[in-house]
């Protein structure tokens, strides 16, 4: 999980705000799946 958060903020000067927040969102909704 936290390997996909750095992984964001590597990516991060190249991904719109938007892709940014679509990621965030599908991680997000991982981590809720996950018990």
């Amino acid at each position: 999980m936290m390997m996909k958060m750095s992984a964001l903020k590597d990516m991060g000067e190249d991904v719109s705000k938007e892709e940014r927040r679509r990621v965030a969102a599908r991680a997000l909704s991982d981590i809720m799946k996950s018990p």
